[in-house]
Formats: structure tokens, sequence, C-alpha cells
């Protein structure tokens, strides 16, 4: 099949836009029969009907919509892309990007950091992201993350990949401000056991669910576990009252206006890895200072 050409999704933004073939026309310089025909054979690509139209005014279809929302979102994925581009070659070495876990943000130890490095290098630039935590060991081994902060768990050591225990979080039992027992003022892991118990789907394969279920084993019970597609989907979940699930201390942080915990008597390991051979002095900097931070936040 003959993918969209540009000037057919110019015409289908601009008409999807405007509501009217006759005015996109106008604006244009063009035929109406002209845009008319790029439209149709468009939908003829496709397979869908893009738009009503009627005698005043024409609407997009919910295919229509669907079309368009992609390329919009196609068109702002690839601007960030080319920023990124260019902010590497115009930066050079004083860029750094730091992946971090899902769902946690870090805010402030990252920001304590960042201004620390830009008080000696004022020109670097990061790029701060979150990714499940089972990919961000790939991630670094790749050359797409200049250091990563995770799970110690998912984080190997390797010739090429220096790995430096960074901090230890307690685990917390998280719960929505509305459940029935959120109002108790004493509450015990046990309280929870009858509770839908939800975990990201990617801790099917890894070691992480026995470790969650030896966790519960300890204190009397085996949670119903419910796999969710990712940490955000995790977190939605409990936030709507529809169970509970294991956190830390930094999720928390993040979103103690929508959940509730409770804490265990286990922790999650920490650990911050880079690339050996990366020569940035931003790099060097972020480090030293991420561990000066830490030993005065965490220590």
């Amino acid at each position: 099949m003959r993918i969209m050409n540009d000037l057919q999704i110019e015409y289908f933004l601009a008409v999807a836009s405007k509501q009217s073939f006759k005015k996109v026309a106008d604006e244009r310089f063009v035929s109406q029969p002209a845009i008319s025909k790029q439209i149709a054979l468009l939908e003829e690509e496709l397979g869908v009907t893009l738009f009503t139209r009627g005698r005043k005014s024409t609407h997009l279809t919910e295919a229509g919509r669907t079309v368009a929302d992609y390329i919009h979102r196609q068109r702002a994925e690839l601007q960030t892309v080319v920023q990124l581009a260019q902010n590497i070659q115009k930066k050079g070495s004083a860029y750094l990007r730091v992946y971090t876990g899902a769902i946690w943000t870090l805010e402030d130890v990252l920001s304590q950091a960042i201004a620390k490095i830009l008080s000696v290098y004022p020109e670097a630039h990061f790029v701060i992201e979150n990714h499940p935590f089972e990919n961000l060991g790939s991630l670094l081994n790749d050359d797409n993350a200049d250091v990563i902060i995770g799970m110690s768990h998912a984080i190997r050591s390797t010739q090429s990949i220096e790995v430096v225990p960074f901090v230890s979080i307690r685990r917390l039992i998280a719960y929505s401000h509305n459940h029935i027992l959120a109002s108790r003022r004493k509450l015990a892991p046990i309280d929870f056991k009858d509770e839908t118990f939800f975990y990201p789907v990617m801790y099917e394969k890894t070691f992480v669910k026995t470790l969650i279920k030896n966790c519960f084993e300890s204190y009397g019970f085996i949670p119903k576990f419910q796999a969710v597609s990712n940490e955000s989907s995790m977190l939605s979940c409990v936030i709507n009252g529809f169970g509970i699930a294991m956190i830390d201390t930094w999720v928390l942080a993040a979103y103690k206006q929508s959940l509730k915990a409770i804490p265990l008597d286990s922790f999650h390991e920490v650990s911050i890895a880079w690339k050996k051979d990366n020569s940035n002095p931003v790099l060097k900097k972020f480090i030293d200072s991420i561990f000066d931070i830490s030993s005065f936040k965490f220590g």
C-alpha cells in the first residue's frame, strides 16, 4: 500500500481545521476539486471515510479524528527528536541524558544535582526521562542513556558498565484515600489480605513477583495478584480504589496527594550505572554531585 504523501496530509489537516474544502481551496489558491481529489485518494488508500460532508460544513468522522490525532502525535514526536539532535550537536559533551525508573521523579535530588552542575557548566543541557525499570539496563548498554538510576536487581555490572549502589528506600503498601480502610488509624499488612494486588505485567518474567509474594507471605497471606500493562496503570488502579500495590517512599513522595501507605519491613535497593568509557565531564560532575546530595539527604 502506498503511504499518504505530504500534499495529502497537508490538505487533510487543513480541511480538518477549517471544516471546509472551499475555505482551504481559497486560502491555498487551488481549485476545490483538486483538494477533494487528494482527500478522496487518501481515503481510498486508508480504506476509511475521513469526513462527513455537508452543504455548509465538513466534519471529521471518528476514523478521521483517529488519523488526525496520529499525525499530530507523530509530528510532535519528530519535533522533539529533532530538537534533541540539535541540542546534542550544539552542546557536544555538555549534554547529559539521565534515565530513571518509570514512576520516580527524584525531584529534590535531581534538581539539586543539576543546580550544582550548572554552576560549573552553565551551558550544560539535560534530558530527564522515565522508563520501565526492566528496560533501563538495555538503554544504557545501547548508548541511549548516559546514566541510569534504577532497581539494583535490574542493572547488571559488566566490563563496560559501572554499577554503584546508591540508596535503600523502604517498601510500602499503597492504597487510595477513598479506600474503606483509609480512615482506620492503625493498619497492618494483614488488613489487606483480601485486596487485589496490582503489579506491572513485565514482573511476570522476573524474580520480582516472587519477591513480592515472599514479602507478603511473611505477614501471613499471599495477595490476589492482577497484572496490568505498566507502572502508571498500576498506580491508576490503586488511586481509583480498585486494590493495592507495593511502592516505595520515592513514589509516595510524588503521589502523596493521591495515595496513602503503610510501611513494610523491607527495602528496594537502588543503584546508579554508567558506561566506563564515557568521558563526558558533565557525567562525572553529576555522579559526584548526586552522591554528595544523597549522603546528606538519605544518610
